[in-house]
């Protein structure tokens, strides 16, 4: 059946596609009028124009689908050419070879009585002859050698008699002599083992080839001498020959006592139309196609001449119906005349450079004389294309394309010498020279036409002046030879014609779309950030709507990793967490859970089955076990934390509960009797390592210490004075337990030999340490809810007493264990953000202004930064930029270097009561949100990169790709937002400045970059 190969794209598709624009153009200047003016409030003119350039794109999107249509097909035929089977009974102009089956019984009969006649004891030669295209090679390579070797003769069949000669030329320029192609014959005859019974046959194919090579009588006696010698040695000789060159092949004398006579020839003739009949239902049987009945007859009566059908006609037709044996496909084809015309024309078709195949296919025949031309190598057909009608266009890797593609086709053959690498290039067959003589003429005409209207153009220019009109324009420009339209005078009377032809109405097209693109830059000028992707928190849940229906919808928990690689995102209800992680960069969605969050997990215990389950972060289970019902707690439901491989879960202040992972079972702690008796307050502290219980009366106290995760009570200790402020800080493999007593402050000391693994812990003796006589003992006793002003930076415990006029610094060194001289300030400020710590000016006012932030284990002296009591300072994670805002609502933003002591003041951004300012997690973007939520973005230097619009809720965490103009925030309603810079267009909506990842189309991002580089 036919394949969409076949169906090549018209041209009249293309021109339906433009009048089917040219009708909606008249409508679409009226809706987009409409919507201009309802949605984007563009002016009459604009919306005019607008349709006037989208109906432009819509005719190039329409040319472009037809041209991409034209290639597809193309490409199709040209791979089904390739790709079609050798061995097909239909195999257009390809002979049918050695170990092949031969179609129709009559040849058959001729190859067996031929063989017969060769079997006689006093043959030596025969002639096989026929007009051009009648068969004689396929009967001779095929049914012939087939025969003489299930005679048991040795068979030396030359398919090609131009072949003779060239692998014993010495150089790619040298001319084979007679005697080359003599010697070449012996050479074939010695590849054969040679039966002494038996005569070796040689069997010389198209040798009108060495006929037409060596015409003198010289050549001519040495050719004849050859032949004998082949002969008197008791070889026999078959000749294929075209019947015209029998005259020529008696200037041959075989020896006086011998002369080739009719009995020795045998004629090969046309088909009568019943054997061509035969031979198409034969041929389709062997192929596996089905066919209709009347189809043989009708083809075999359409390429009957004269009562005779030639076989080259019959494979053209019947392989040009693609294996669609249909009366009708065949009658939709054109029938046998449309059928040979087209094949010379799809063979032109599938090189892809119409213009040089011509120019090619003309150089390898002659015309005149209605046969095929000598061999030609490549560089000879390049030198005389490019003198004809292909011009430039004809190089010589294009002329070797496209010989190589006609060679595919079973159009061309090469012979190839590889002993001096001379490869030339020969049509198959005579028979080709006719359909290619009416396939290209048509071109030839049209290229004489042009070049007559060019020449009388050019002479009435000279008199009276004018140009080309543009319609023989067209035609000079695509038909006449490049020869003629490089002449100086065809050149200049050209490019005016072009100039006024085409000038006009290009210089108003492009001034309409220059206008319109002034009028859409005018609209869009202005970079805005807009929202391309957002996920809400709670819409991320299980499969079903019960999993989550505690889980309250309003508020969510937001933290970033410390690696800054994942944020997670939770929502507490009364029974459950909702858990999703993200990724910090991209923003993608990771994985979601229940339950508690550590480091890299997502932890969920379900109290009803005790089924215990940890989740990755990255969405993959890894671990998920059923705990034993014996000693499970029947009011345990969340879980506090989690040291490998206990399990901590929530549950009273003096009762602990711990599931091993590993030995898989529940372990119950019991903190008994923290307090001398009844205890009136009770407090518990947790490190990475240790737990601390302090309980307490009126009077006395007592403290327990416990390894976290294992349950082990390492420090039970009694006091007859109350406990405050108890803390466990980490320093290094050391644990200091601090807390104070009166006026004083007691410290306990634990080494930690291998942390982690349930190794020995060390626990020091208590020391006390006397507080300052200036220090108010209240700094330590303090109520819980004020114990924050207490912070530990580095080393360092630091109990700020501040004041509005004076604020001192009491220093606790956690190595020495001793107290520090105070540092005392004049004005003083808290630093808040990502990062805790206090900035100050000292008392002496021509002093340093003065910064310690955690990790740092004393302040550091800043040259040039101004700090003022109340002031608002936020200072960025690398610790490079710094926010001071005055209570009178000026900001002003600070580049400091701690190493180097130094602040520069980089600029004073727009001051907005009650706004809030934070840095993004990766230090790249300041975030400012003003009243009414509407949220802005500002530069690190300073810039201000425009407003993200009003959100409803605050922003918990955010990161900035500066690469991709790309931001991505999640807000404390559990939503990830990803915000994009870009432009909104009119008709066209928003458009990113940059596209990665978003993968734009090439329009949109050519859009953007013209914007970008408009508006900088």
């Amino acid at each position: 059946m036919s394949s969409p190969a076949d169906k090549a794209p018209d041209s009249r598709e293309f021109l339906k596609l433009v009048e089917a624009w040219k009708r909606t153009i008249a409508s679409l200047g009226t809706t987009i009028a409409s919507a201009g003016g309802s949605f984007f409030k563009i002016p009459e003119p604009a919306n005019q124009i607008a349709a006037f350039l989208i109906a432009g794109v819509g005719l190039l999107i329409s040319f472009l689908i037809y041209r991409r249509d034209a290639r597809q097909h193309t490409a199709a035929k040209q791979k089904k050419t390739e790709t079609s089977t050798a061995a097909g009974a239909f195999r257009g102009l390809r002979r049918f070879l050695r170990g092949d089956e031969l179609p129709g019984s009559v040849r058959r009969v001729q190859a067996i009585h031929l063989a017969r006649e060769i079997e006689r004891p006093d043959f030596k030669i025969a002639l096989v002859t026929g007009d051009s295209g009648v068969g004689k090679s396929s009967l001779l390579e095929c049914a012939l050698v087939k025969k003489l070797e299930e005679l048991g003769h040795s068979v030396a069949m030359i398919s090609n008699s131009a072949e003779l000669g060239l692998s014993h030329a010495a150089a790619p320029d040298h001319v084979p002599r007679i005697e080359d192609a003599i010697a070449e014959i012996g050479d074939r005859m010695s590849n054969f083992k040679h039966d002494k019974k038996k005569p070796t046959i040689v069997i010389l194919d198209q040798f009108e080839e060495l006929l037409s090579r060596f015409r003198n009588a010289s050549d001519r006696k040495l050719l004849s001498d050859g032949l004998w010698k082949i002969v008197g040695e008791g070889n026999r000789i078959i000749v294929g020959i075209r019947k015209e060159y029998l005259i020529d092949f008696k200037t041959i004398s075989l020896g006086p006592d011998y002369i080739v006579s009719f009995k020795d020839t045998f004629l090969v003739e046309n088909l009568e139309t019943n054997e061509a009949e035969e031979i198409i239902r034969e041929c389709a049987k062997q192929d596996h196609l089905e066919f209709d009945q009347d189809l043989p007859e009708l083809i075999a009566n359409d390429l009957a001449i004269e009562g005779k059908v030639r076989p080259a006609d019959l494979q053209i037709v019947c392989t040009a119906l693609s294996g669609d044996l249909t009366v009708e496909r065949y009658r939709s084809a054109g029938r046998a005349a449309g059928l040979r015309s087209k094949f010379v024309k799809g063979v032109i078709d599938i090189t892809g450079d119409a213009i040089l195949a011509r120019a090619v296919l003309r150089q390898l025949c002659d015309i005149p004389n209605n046969k095929k031309a000598e061999p030609a190598r490549a560089e000879e057909i390049t030198e005389k294309a490019k003198a004809g009608a292909a011009g430039e266009r004809a190089t010589l890797k294009a002329i070797n394309s496209i010989l190589r593609e006609m060679e595919q086709a079973r159009v061309l053959t090469r012979i190839d010498n590889k002993n001096t690498d001379d490869l030339r290039w020969s049509l198959i067959h005579d028979y080709l020279v006719e359909p290619i003589k009416i396939a290209t003429e048509e071109q030839n005409t049209r290229s004489e036409t042009a070049a007559a209207r060019l020449d009388y153009f050019v002479t009435r220019a000279k008199i009276a002046g004018g140009v080309i009109p543009r319609p023989d324009l067209h035609l000079i420009r695509r038909d006449a030879p490049p020869a003629a339209l490089q002449q100086p005078d065809a050149r200049i009377l050209i490019r005016r014609s072009l100039i006024v032809g085409y000038g006009v109405p290009v210089a108003a097209i492009g001034g309409a779309i220059f206008l319109g693109v002034v009028m859409v830059i005018a609209a869009a000028t202005t970079r805005v950030w807009q929202i391309v992707d957002e996920n809400n928190h709670f819409d991320r849940s299980a499969a079903t709507a019960d999993s989550f229906r505690y889980v309250k919808t309003t508020t969510a928990n937001v933290a970033t990793r410390p690696d800054r690689r994942t944020v997670l995102v939770s929502g507490t209800g009364m029974e459950s967490s909702r858990v999703t992680a993200w990724d910090f960069n991209t923003g993608a969605f990771l994985g979601s859970g229940f339950g508690f969050v550590t480091d890299d997990s997502i932890w969920n215990y379900d109290p009803a089955t005790g089924h215990l389950t940890r989740l990755n972060i990255d969405g993959t289970a890894s671990l998920d076990i059923t705990t034993p019902q014996e000693s499970r707690p029947n009011k345990t439901t969340k879980i506090s934390s989690f040291k490998n491989p206990f399990v901590n879960f929530e549950t009273f202040e003096t009762f602990a509960i711990l599931f091993d992972t590993k030995n898989k079972k529940w372990i119950s702690i019991d903190y008994d009797n923290v307090s001398p008796s009844r205890s009136v307050d009770t407090e518990r502290s947790d490190s990475a390592f240790l737990t601390v219980v302090t309980g307490q009366d009126s009077e006395t106290s007592r403290v327990t210490l416990w390894t976290t995760g294992f349950g082990q009570r390492l420090l039970d200790q009694r006091f007859n004075s109350p406990v405050r402020d108890t803390r466990l800080i980490e320093l290094g493999t050391r644990t200091i337990l601090s807390f104070a007593r009166e006026k004083s402050l007691n410290t306990i000391v634990i080494d930690r030999a291998a942390p982690g693994n349930g190794a020995s812990f060390s626990v020091g003796e208590a020391r006390e340490t006397p507080l300052p006589a200036d220090m108010p003992p209240g700094l330590l006793n303090q109520p819980a809810e004020s114990r924050a002003q207490t912070v530990v930076f580095g080393d360092r415990m630091i109990f700020p007493d501040l004041s509005p006029t004076r604020t001192i610094f009491w220093i606790f060194n956690l190595r020495t264990l001793q107290f520090e001289p105070p540092e005392i300030a004049a004005q003083t400020a808290r630093i808040e953000g990502p990062m805790e710590g206090y900035a100050w000016m000292p008392e002496d006012s021509k002093g340093q202004a003065r910064i310690w932030v955690e990790q740092d284990n004393a302040p550091r002296r800043i040259e040039g930064l101004q700090i003022r009591f109340n002031d608002r300072i936020l200072i960025s994670r690398d610790r490079q930029r710094l926010i001071v805002i005055s209570k009178e609502g000026s900001v002003d933003l600070w580049s400091i270097d701690l190493d180097a002591r130094k602040a520069r003041m980089l600029a004073r951004l727009e001051g907005i009561d009650n706004s809030d300012w934070l840095f993004s997690e990766d230090d790249h973007l300041m975030i400012r949100r003003r009243p009414g939520g509407i949220h802005e973005l500002w530069g690190t230097n300073g810039t201000s990169l425009g407003q993200l619009g009003p959100l409803g809720s605050q922003i918990q965490t955010s990161s900035y790709q500066a690469d991709c103009r790309q931001t991505f925030v999640w807000t404390t309603e559990g939503q990830r937002l990803e915000f994009r810079r870009g432009f909104n267009i009119p008709l066209i909506g928003f458009v990113p400045e940059r596209d990665c990842p978003l993968k734009s189309s090439s329009l949109q991002n050519g859009l953007a970059k013209m914007f970008a580089y408009v508006v900088d």
